[in-house]
């Protein structure tokens, strides 16, 4: 197996694992890119380590393709390559390389060793959802071992496999989470501590000048857990407004696409893992999820725009955005679309003096949460290190 030499040789080298294709499609992927891009700062060159279905390579480039990404993909290695953020990441190939599909994950194992062994790497990172990843840290040794949890998808004490998951999760020094939500979680499920670190944004990278406050009032994920039929109701009841939603993927976007041209005043803009410019163009974007959001990357991304947001305040959301952004639940006591509270809120930021407050507001969220983000950063690099 081929692998890239990492650039410099004063650099400390740790991998990250992936038992699914490692593509910068979703928050939690681009963070992990950008978690990786912003080590560097502390002394740590990395690299994505990710497998895949063979048969779905096409699938994997046609998706970087849509992203602008550039790739190699090699045949007879049965490796995708592939550069984002300035960071590498691969796609190993193989028939059940992908563990939602897998029946033996031990091909994944071995695909995971293979590239630890030509690495040589100093330390290993996965994240906690990912079983194979967790298994594959919870028996290297020798090496610092970190382990993310970045959303509330974990296996739960009722689980067939909760034995195997507390086994491993515990077997591995240090557990970092994304929020006290998470931790708090965690601990009560199966008491087990972690360290609460602030969540990878580069906020460099959504950093503009907002000359004009926007038209648009925006979704980023148009899924059903992230409340699109919140964001469909809230369209029909304010047609005077005109919306804009990005393009999504996979199977349950692809139900509700029709659904959204159909509605007159909704916009959709193309798919894209840089929506700056969507930000841009926005006066407020909502995040209606209706699942329990341990972080949401999007609150921060916004803000760095100068974009007010309005969430659903579920999970870590409210930790996320602090007193900058505006939370509301989705639904009434009375179980129904809080469509009346979320319109009113909107209809508020039409007022300018209103809106430059909530832009004050933000400023200060983002001053605090680089702060937060360079201590969490240092922290990693000393447990990388095995100085933590």
């Amino acid at each position: 197996m081929v692998f890239d030499t990492l650039n410099s040789p004063s650099m400390k080298k740790f991998l990250f694992l992936k038992s699914s294709p490692g593509l910068p499609i979703q928050g939690a992927e681009i963070s992990v890119f950008e978690r990786c891009a912003l080590l560097r700062k502390y002394g740590w060159e990395s690299e994505l380590v990710s497998t895949g279905e063979l048969r779905s390579a096409q699938g994997f480039i046609n998706i970087l393709t849509k992203l602008h990404i550039p790739y190699a993909f090699d045949e007879k290695e049965q490796q995708l390559r592939f550069t984002f953020h300035g960071v590498k990441g691969h796609i190993l190939l193989a028939e059940d390389g992908d563990a939602f599909s897998s029946k033996s994950t031990d091909i994944i194992k071995n695909l995971f060793q293979r590239a630890i062994d030509a690495h040589n790497p100093q330390a290993l990172m996965g994240n906690a959802r990912d079983p194979v990843a967790l298994a594959t840290l919870a028996v290297t040794t020798g090496l610092p071992r970190i382990i993310f949890l970045t959303e509330d998808e974990y296996i739960r004490k009722d689980h067939p496999d909760s034995s195997v998951f507390v086994r491993d999760l515990s077997a591995v020094e240090h557990v970092v989470v994304a929020s006290e939500y998470l931790a708090v979680s965690l601990k009560r499920e199966y008491g087990i501590p972690s360290t609460v670190l602030a969540n990878a944004v580069d906020l460099e990278r959504y950093k503009l000048k907002k000359d004009a406050l926007g038209d648009y009032i925006t979704l980023l994920h148009p899924y059903p857990h992230k409340g699109v039929e919140f964001f469909l109701e809230l369209a029909r009841e304010m047609p005077e407004r005109t919306f804009l939603v990005a393009a999504g993927v996979g199977p349950n976007y692809k139900k509700i696409k029709p659904v959204l041209l159909s509605i007159p005043n909704i916009k959709l803009a193309a798919f894209t893992s840089s929506p700056q410019d969507l930000y841009r163009a926005s006066r407020v974007v909502l995040v209606p999820s209706i699942w329990q959001e341990a972080f949401s990357r999007v609150i921060l991304e916004a803000m760095c725009t100068g974009t007010p947001v309005i969430t659903s305040g579920t999970g870590g959301m409210k930790q996320t955005g602090g007193a900058a952004a505006i939370h509301i639940p989705v639904y009434s006591k009375t179980g129904e679309f809080n469509v009346k509270e979320w319109r009113s809120a909107i209809e508020a930021l039409d007022d300018e003096n209103h809106y430059r407050l909530i832009q004050d507001k933000m400023l200060a969220r983002i001053n605090e949460y680089e702060a937060d983000l360079a201590q969490a950063l240092s922290l990693l690099s000393q447990m990388l290190s095995g100085d933590a």
